[in-house]
């Protein structure tokens, strides 16, 4: 680097600086260093400068991701690219913005509720920095599910003679319906066991009459059912399988294959090559087709259903089981468990009434999988909601009354729901609204288990008018 030369000079009582004269006297001192300073300013001039640091501009894409549609409500993930820093986002529905917020994380999943019944929407996202709009997400569009309608016919059919209940039904269609349990028929010769009664497992609705079924010979209730096809069904008998080939049912003894499951309550699976059975104290069996497995569930307390589904969008199953333990039901622990196949069994409750925050709810019944992050699940006189996502789980309470304990929950989806407990009672949800069919009340029956399949719903249960005898009662749609 070369400097440049100074266009200056030097008299006793005179300087001249870029042409111009200075009429006083400087001290050699002083003029030294105002040639310091002169030389360090036309360095800084003639220099090169270097290049200001600028920062690469973020990347302020913003996605708008559609995660579930109900009847009154939608709910929407919008995340951006670049979390290094926290950001502001608008939602616009129908072009007008109804959500502003300031996200300090990867992504945001919020509710856009109070909206309309089967009504077209239409989102945007947008990306909002220094309250302007910097970018747009692409718009989606939905249309919210219809109600249901409450509308049912119901009929009671009473199966046997004292004795009997049913635990279990599953419903093919109107005209194809399983139920099991414990049956006793009258047989008047005597020729069975020489009681006078003969005891069956399963009956079969035809659209016409029920046929008997036994799935043993024994006097042991049938616990669950779960039905593939006509030649592929599931059943339980104490802490066996059961399997159904459409010639004959074999038994699977498990204490043989070394599993010591207790008394299996319920089944589920996607396959006959992919199925769970849950029981007491903890009990999870997987069947994979050819060998039976314990798996560990991380509780001893008892098992009471198992249900799951598999994510639409990454095609990964998750399972879920609720139960409750028997020695003080005041106390007694609830649980309630979920399986992801890439990780196992994890607990997400396990104490006495929590979450729910109140006692004598911690009796965990059973659970219906919406997806694989939302269930219903029911808590002694409750039904609630659980959401889940990757850090946290949202719990609603979605129906309270104290008088009858809950058994069972089942569904066409979270807009078309069934629950059945003491008492006979039967309450409908149609994505808005619950329903309760008072008329069936009857303070000497209860309903332990209820199935809805397209527009017929079937409850089963035990009547006591009588000395306990099984019970079917089964509903019709109207509309």
């Amino acid at each position: 680097m070369k400097s440049a030369s100074l266009p200056m000079t030097l008299k006793t009582n005179e300087l001249t600086l870029f042409g111009i004269k200075f009429k006083q006297k400087v001290s050699k001192p002083r003029i030294g260093r105002l040639l310091v300073f002169i030389f360090s300013l036309l360095t800084f001039w003639a220099c090169p400068k270097p290049e200001p640091i600028i920062e690469p501009p973020r990347d302020t894409t913003i996605h708008l991701e559609l995660i579930d549609t109900w009847t009154t409500s939608v709910t929407l993930k919008i995340s951006v690219e670049d979390t290094t820093e926290a950001w502001n986002f608008a939602l616009s529905r129908n072009g007008s913005i109804v959500h502003e917020g300031f996200v300090d994380k990867a992504d945001t999943v919020l509710v856009d509720e109070g909206l309309g019944v089967a009504t077209d929407y239409s989102y945007s996202a947008y990306f909002i920095e220094n309250a302007n709009i910097k970018d747009s997400s692409l718009t989606i569009t939905t249309t919210t599910m219809d109600t249901t309608s409450h509308d049912f016919t119901w009929t009671i059919d009473t199966l046997g003679t004292y004795g009997g209940r049913l635990n279990d039904v599953h419903i093919v269609n109107e005209d194809d319906i399983w139920v099991v349990g414990q049956i006793i028929m009258d047989d008047p010769d005597s020729s069975w066991n020489g009681t006078g009664t003969e005891t069956f497992n399963a009956a079969h609705w035809d659209g016409i009459e029920w046929e008997m079924i036994k799935i043993s010979n024994g006097t042991a209730e049938a616990k669950a059912i779960h039905y593939f096809s006509e030649d592929d069904i599931w059943s339980t008998y104490g802490g066996y399988p059961a399997y159904w080939d459409g010639n004959e049912w074999k038994w699977y003894h498990l204490h043989s294959m070394g599993i010591d499951a207790g008394i299996i309550t319920s089944i589920w699976g996607t396959s006959s090559d992919n199925m769970y059975f849950v029981g007491y104290n903890g009990g999870i069996v997987h069947y994979d087709g050819a060998n039976f497995t314990i798996m560990e569930s991380g509780t001893d307390v008892n098992l009471r259903e198992v249900h799951g589904s598999i994510d639409r969008n990454t095609d990964e199953l998750t399972v879920w089981a609720t139960g409750w333990g028997d020695s003080n039901l005041y106390n007694s622990p609830g649980v309630l468990l979920k399986y992801v196949s890439s990780i196992g069994w994890q607990k997400i409750i396990d104490q006495k009434a929590t979450p729910f925050d109140v006692s004598y709810r911690n009796l965990l019944s059973s659970v219906f999988s919406i997806s694989s992050d939302e269930i219903m699940i029911t808590a002694n006189s409750s039904v609630y909601n659980l959401h889940t996502s990757e850090e946290s789980y949202y719990f609603t309470n979605f129906l309270n009354f104290s008088y009858a304990f809950i058994y069972d929950i089942a569904g066409n989806s979270k807009a078309d729901l069934m629950i059945a407990g003491d008492y006979v009672n039967l309450w409908h949800y149609n994505g808005f609204s619950w329903f309760n069919y008072a008329d069936l009340n009857n303070d000497e029956s209860m309903l332990i288990s209820v199935d809805i399949k397209d527009n017929v719903a079937v409850a089963v249960g035990s009547d006591w008018t009588h000395g306990y005898r099984a019970i079917v009662y089964k509903g019709t749609r109207q509309n």
